[in-house]
């Protein structure tokens, strides 16, 4: 730990925190989950019971809102500061794991969908590259990298940090280009991709959207199947916003107001994304990173990732991640190269 960050962490343990919360008290926190699991040892998801800890806590001081509010009120200043919950993707433990504790407290959340994947029709580009270094040895992957990438990266040293070397150089990759890479990959490995997702990738059905959805869970739009926005024409981007829109309003029978981004970084977003948005009747859209801009674009939101370090977590609710982006002009902008 940096001298900066026992700086920052004794300040917090010593008031910093009720301090942060005043200074961002009409801030609201827009926090970001994907991944959920039972498991206490999975260190690519966020555990059940991490989960229940952070709600505990946010329950204590904070007002717990839906996107609907934190859209609704941008100038009220509430009584407590808010925070508002939101979920990407569509996988299914989501369902299993983060909804019941929802469900049980009350609290209102965002789960954001990739249609085509809770159709069936296909699973996630990057989950079907995991899928395939998961088939295969260290030095298969390796080779991969030598020959597809035409980079010798011998000194990769587990299928994580080569799965995250793949992803970088392939998200600014249109959709037909990335399908013909990854067909590529599986000629080289010989491997036959499942059609649909193994448990571990599973999406959620239609029926549990829509128990989730009458059950305080807003479903939100999150295009038809999960490509970046940024490398494509205008036609195609509307296509992927109001395909999923028009899909979710199919089978819940509710207006669809809200949107996320894939990847969410700036390079996922369309140039025209305000007038799109527009058009289509969305009251918001979110990113995921945080700026100094926070939540003054309502088609561009900000929004806070959080993981299972609690201290951390207890870091972003009281907003100190705020104080940092507009004091400091931090940012959490994030590439896949940095991993």
């Amino acid at each position: 730990m940096s001298i900066q960050s026992k700086l920052v962490r004794y300040i917090f343990d010593r008031g910093g925190d009720y301090v942060a919360k005043l200074l961002t008290h009409n801030y609201p926190r827009v926090l970001m989950y994907h991944r959920f699991s039972d498991d206490d040892g999975d260190a690519d998801r966020l555990s059940g019971s991490c989960f229940l800890e952070q709600i505990n806590y946010l329950t204590e001081s904070f007002e717990l809102v839906s996107i609907d509010e934190v859209t609704a009120n941008l100038r009220q200043r509430p009584k407590k500061p808010r925070v508002c919950i939101t979920v990407d993707d569509g996988y299914k433990d989501f369902y299993d794991v983060a909804y019941p504790i929802l469900k049980k407290y009350k609290i209102p959340a965002t789960f954001y969908i990739t249609t085509d994947f809770i159709d069936g029709k296909t699973w996630f580009w990057y989950d079907r590259i995991r899928w395939c270094l998961e088939q295969c040895s260290l030095d298969d992957g390796r080779e991969l990298i030598i020959k597809h990438f035409r980079d010798n990266y011998a000194q990769f040293s587990s299928t994580d940090e080569i799965w995250a070397y793949i992803i970088s150089n392939m998200l600014s990759l249109d959709p037909i280009s990335i399908e013909y890479k990854i067909s590529c990959f599986c000629e080289t490995l010989g491997l036959d991709i499942p059609k649909y997702a193994p448990d571990r990738y599973k999406a959620v059905s239609w029926s549990q959207v829509k128990e989730m959805s009458s059950n305080g869970i807003t479903i939100g739009a999150h295009t038809l199947s999960h490509y970046s926005l940024g490398p494509m024409e205008h036609e195609e981007v509307v296509s992927q916003i109001k395909g999923s829109k028009d899909r979710i309003e199919e089978m819940l029978g509710v207006e669809v107001r809200h949107f996320c981004f894939p990847n969410g970084q700036p390079s996922d977003i369309p140039i025209d994304y305000c007038s799109i948005f527009q058009d289509l009747g969305f009251h918001s859209s979110v990113v995921a990173f945080y700026d100094r801009k926070g939540v003054q674009d309502q088609f561009a939101i900000r929004r806070h990732g959080v993981g299972s370090d609690f201290y951390a977590f207890k870091k972003t609710a009281c907003g100190v991640d705020r104080v940092g982006a507009v004091l400091l002009n931090r940012d959490s902008k994030f590439s896949w190269s940095d991993l």
